[in-house]
């Protein structure tokens, strides 16, 4: 009985400690808490929560890394720039991004000589670690689908149902990627700390707007207010078959992916209001600042609770902090994501724009 109680704890310890590096929503909730010190330029405050986000993951994001290195550069905390540059070494950064502005004030300290000569040394054997081969793969699947919606966007009939077909292959061969090798993400890849540098980002957005738009019962009425148009029906594919938007929900949750760049691409898939990440339209030069009632501030934060993100508050705090900072201060070397913060668009016909702009506005408001 005794060692069927202990064998029952130790599994439980195991489960319990699989879960905590499984689940990353705490470890972002704790990032938003850092990067709010960052904002109030509290940077000792921002590296402590930094660490303590740091110890509840094994794989922190880079990004991450960078934004508690420059804190420490910029409170001239020596001892741990050089250790957050050791962990952005491991993700495969090259020189280049070490050799940036923004780090030299630590050229300076004593410690560089040997940050460096440990770089000399390690770096080709730290390549290795990475899949090289598959991200070569990615990345010409990229530039591949880049060019195809660049024809897409011709307008010719030919071109978009090429381009449909083109993008569920894609995605079959990166759901292949993801059953047979895991998801490709930067500790598999090699960091290149924004989000859109992982190579499966574009691709998957593609597929996720091409099933959410193609799909949709109001796919002309999507189509003739500006969102992009796959010829789906006409690819002889289905479309229905993979869930990108559960893969990459999944992929967040576990540190692979992102949560930021989630919740972005799921609203472009579609659902234009699920997470708040839209804060202003800009038409024709025109800004407009999307505003929710308290009400609709309540529902999306719990739907942004729920996978890790901060509150619309914050959110929108960090934004306005950034994007209000002089182009040549430091901080703006910051990273954050915003991605789909701001639509920016232009129409010759100044009604038109107007006309898009009044019913964009109306949807955030039916909420």
């Amino acid at each position: 009985m005794k060692r069927n109680l202990m064998l029952l704890v130790f599994l439980t310890q195991v489960f319990f400690v699989y879960s905590q590096e499984d689940d990353y929503r705490n470890y972002y909730k704790t990032i938003n808490r850092a990067e709010l010190k960052l904002v109030d330029s509290l940077y000792n405050n921002a590296i402590a929560i930094y660490d303590s986000a740091f110890s509840m993951v094994t794989k922190p994001f880079g990004k991450d890394y960078h934004n508690a290195a420059l804190c420490a550069s910029i409170v001239s905390n020596d001892d741990k720039a050089f250790v957050y540059l050791d962990k952005l070494m491991g993700k495969g950064l090259t020189m280049d991004y070490f050799n940036e502005d923004i780090y030299n004030p630590l050229r300076h300290s004593h410690k560089w000589s040997d940050f460096s000569k440990k770089y000399d040394s390690k770096h080709d054997e730290i390549m290795k670690t990475f899949d090289l081969k598959l991200r070569r793969e990615l990345e010409t699947m990229q530039q591949k689908d880049q060019a195809m919606d660049w024809l897409r966007m011709s307008n010719i009939a030919q071109n978009k149902d090429s381009f449909a077909i083109f993008v569920y292959k894609n995605m079959v061969r990166i759901n292949e990627i993801i059953n047979t090798k895991g998801f490709p993400d930067e500790n598999k890849l090699g960091a290149t700390l924004l989000p859109h540098g992982n190579p499966v980002w574009i691709p998957l957005l593609h597929y996720m707007q091409a099933q959410g738009i193609g799909l949709s019962d109001k796919r002309k009425e999507l189509i003739d207010k500006g969102a992009p148009s796959y010829n789906i029906e006409k690819a002889g594919v289905d479309y229905k078959k993979y869930d990108a938007s559960a893969i990459l929900k999944k992929a967040s949750i576990e540190g692979k992916f992102p949560v930021h760049s989630f919740a972005s691409m799921e609203e472009q898939k579609n659902n234009p209001v699920k997470y708040g990440c839209r804060i202003y339209l800009e038409i024709n030069g025109n800004r407009v600042n999307i505003k929710y009632s308290d009400a609709q501030t309540h529902k999306i934060d719990s739907i942004r609770n729920n996978i890790g993100l901060e509150s619309l508050s914050d959110y929108r705090k960090k934004f306005n902090f950034f994007e209000h900072l002089p182009k040549s201060d430091i901080r703006r070397k910051f990273f954050f994501d915003f991605q789909g913060a701001y639509l920016m668009m232009s129409f010759d016909d100044k009604q038109q724009g107007e006309n898009y702009q009044n019913k964009t506005i109306e949807e955030y408001q039916k909420l």
